[in-house]
């Protein structure tokens, strides 16, 4: 896996006629089973670890259930995107989904100045990936929400002619 793009707007220089810019994405945004599994690895790890780090005082127990509460949602949201299990988590459940990716972010580049692996810039490749789909928004509606929702429409559209055909 590659490290994580930057996300900004890369120019091109030259005829004003041109395309001037475009957004890009990270190298993990549209690798969505990869995107379950770092979002099902991060709640397990949260879930494992937050119970020690809590009686360390290394972690509030408030703070440790809020982040495992926006885990448990971004599996959810993910395993409906992957899936189609279950359900999207509510819109206005946005902002905590967003700081727990953010704040993993923030962990695993603390965690990589203390020492580079292959396995962390996999990681915030992956972080990076959510962080850029809950980013792309309508109100407080991931665009990727109606991207699956599409998907499987087509799907059902696919089955049904196939059904029609075979009959």
């Amino acid at each position: 896996m590659n490290a994580p793009v930057n996300s900004g707007e890369f120019h091109i220089a030259g005829d004003p006629a041109a395309l001037e810019s475009w957004p890009v994405w990270p190298s993990t945004a549209f690798d969505y089973a990869a995107l379950l599994a770092q979002a099902e690895t991060s709640l397990a790890r949260r879930e494992q670890a937050y119970p020690e780090w809590i009686r360390k005082g290394l972690i509030a127990g408030d703070a440790a259930e809020a982040d495992i509460a926006a885990w448990r949602l971004l599996v959810a949201e993910w395993r409906w995107i992957v899936r189609e299990e279950g359900e999207l988590p509510p819109p206005a459940s946005i902002h905590a989904r967003r700081a727990a990716v953010d704040l993993s972010i923030e962990r695993i580049e603390a965690e990589a100045r203390r020492r580079h692996s292959a396995e962390l810039a996999d990681q915030a490749a992956l972080l990076h990936g959510l962080r850029w789909h809950l980013a792309r928004t309508d109100g407080l509606i991931p665009r990727v929400h109606r991207m699956a929702a599409i998907t499987r429409l087509l799907r059902a559209d696919a089955a049904n002619f196939i059904e029609r055909k075979a009959a």
